[in-house]
């Protein structure tokens, strides 16, 4: 169900938000921490490939001469947390313009950032330590809200048919919600990447 949420909202071009780079998955430390698993696929005048495998989550590193890239993805049925935590945030973003949503809609997207932002903070690289993890959830929260653009600024820029899709999207999240779809998406533990995010 979610894949297929998300992909709408991705062609929407509802979800832009990024990570808390505070937070966000470090892979050169994942990679260095559990260098027991990783595995090397490099081939001959190709450039540097190790994978790594950690549950429905895998990792790719390229390196180069000049960079080293990393591609993270998700295969579980549930999909990206990552991707979801992106929308809920855009969507908070939107929820002040016009009639994006209901009070109701906005309650139910609200509690599930939170919830979403508590998944991300749990299973980031390096670990958060689990004394720590409300505080960090608060400090996200408080940066998103100290960030986001005021809906006077945002609103104005959105036309008639972007806010419509945002409103549908808001919709059908907020009645997944509803359906313990976010609990289902949360329930296995893994890295929060955002890949697949189309």
């Amino acid at each position: 169900m979610w894949r297929l949420v998300l992909a709408a909202a991705l062609v929407a071009g509802v979800a832009q938000a990024e990570e808390r780079e505070s937070y966000a998955v470090d892979f050169a430390a994942l990679f260095r921490d559990k260098a027991e698993l990783v595995e090397d696929r490099t081939k001959p005048d190709g450039p540097g490939t190790r994978v790594l495998q950690l549950g429905p989550v895998t990792v790719t590193e390229l390196q180069n001469e000049n960079a080293t890239e990393y591609l993270a993805t998700d295969t579980s049925p549930e999909g990206a947390v990552g991707c979801l935590l992106r929308i809920l945030a855009e969507l908070r973003q939107v929820e002040p313009c016009g009639e994006v949503m209901s009070p109701d809609q906005a309650e139910a997207i609200e509690g599930a950032f939170g919830r979403v932002l508590s998944f991300y903070v749990a299973n980031t690289w390096p670990p958060v330590p689990e004394a720590e993890r409300a505080e960090a959830v608060n400090a996200i929260l408080a940066d998103y809200d100290r960030t986001r653009a005021p809906a006077e600024e945002v609103c104005p820029t959105l036309d008639a048919a972007t806010l419509s899709e945002a409103s549908r999207m808001a919709g059908a999240i907020s009645d997944g919600i509803k359906k313990g779809a976010v609990e289902q998406m949360l329930a296995t533990p893994r890295l929060p990447v955002t890949n697949p995010c189309l």
